[in-house]
C-alpha cells in the first residue's frame, strides 16, 4: 500500500471515532441510553444472563489468547514451520498487551477518572455525571476493558486482509458484534456508558492498525522475506 494511502486511512479511522463521539460530547446521550436499563433505583437486568456469563468469560478468553500467541511467538524461534507466522503471533500478543492492558486499563481507566453510571447522581450515586472527553475526579468507567477484549479479536481482520478480504471483513464484523454485545452487558449492569464502549472499540482498532502498519510494519516484513 502506498504510504500516503496508508496515512490517509489511519487518520480517517481516528476521525471516524471522533465524529461518532460528537453526540455524546455535546449532549446527555450517555445518560439517556443508560436510563433505558435503570428502573426504580436499580439495574434490574444486571444479574441476568447472558450478561453475567459474558462478564466472567471475557477476561478468560483474553488471557488465553495472550498466552497462546505469546507461546507461539516463542516457539517460532525453534520450530521452522512457524517462522513465517512469527510476526503475526507477535502482533496479536502485542495487540492485547498494548491495547487491552496498557492503553485501556493502565493509562485511560485509572487516570481519566470517569464515574461509572451506578456511581453518578442520575442513578442514585454520589458523583456528578462526566461527559465524554471531560476528566472526572474519581471512577473507572472510561473505557471498558471487557468490551475492548471483544474488539481485540478484530486482529483477524489485519491478518486476513491482504489475501482473503471477504474473510477479513467477516472477522471484523464479528469482532464488532462481539465487542458490542459484551459492552451492552456492561451498560445493562450500570458499569459503563455507551461512549465508553464506543472508545473501547476505537482504542483497540486504532492500536491494532498502528501496530500492524507502523510499529511492526508487518506488510513490509512479508514483502521483504
Amino acid at each position: 500500500m502506498e504510504k500516503w494511502k496508508l496515512h490517509f486511512k489511519f487518520v480517517a479511522l481516528i476521525l471516524f471515532f471522533v465524529i461518532l463521539s460528537i453526540p455524546f460530547w455535546v449532549s446527555n446521550l450517555d445518560i439517556e441510553i443508560s436510563q433505558i436499563f435503570y428502573d426504580e433505583g436499580e439495574w434490574p437486568l444486571k444479574n441476568s444472563e447472558p450478561w453475567v456469563t459474558l462478564y466472567e468469560v471475557t477476561p478468560v478468553l483474553g488471557v488465553i489468547s495472550l498466552i497462546v500467541f505469546s507461546l507461539a511467538s516463542i516457539l517460532s524461534f525453534f520450530v521452522k514451520r512457524l517462522v513465517p507466522y512469527r510476526w503475526h503471533f507477535i502482533f496479536v500478543a502485542c495487540s492485547f498487551v498494548i491495547g487491552c492492558l496498557l492503553v485501556v486499563n493502565v493509562i485511560f481507566k485509572p487516570y481519566y477518572n470517569r464515574p461509572r453510571p451506578n456511581d453518578v447522581k442520575n442513578f442514585g450515586g454520589k458523583n456528578e455525571f462526566v461527559t465524554l472527553w471531560h476528566l472526572g475526579e474519581s471512577g473507572k468507567s472510561f473505557p471498558s476493558g471487557h468490551a475492548a477484549t471483544g474488539y481485540f479479536f478484530g486482529f483477524a481482520f489485519f491478518l486476513l486482509y491482504r489475501k482473503r478480504k471477504k474473510w477479513a471483513y467477516t472477522a471484523l464484523f464479528l469482532s464488532i458484534i462481539l465487542g458490542t454485545i459484551i459492552g451492552m452487558g456492561r451498560i445493562v449492569q450500570g458499569k459503563h456508558f455507551a461512549s465508553d464502549i464506543l472508545w473501547s472499540a476505537g482504542m483497540m482498532y486504532i492500536v491494532m492498525a498502528w501496530l500492524y502498519y507502523y510499529a511492526l510494519a508487518i506488510p513490509d516484513r512479508k514483502e521483504n522475506n
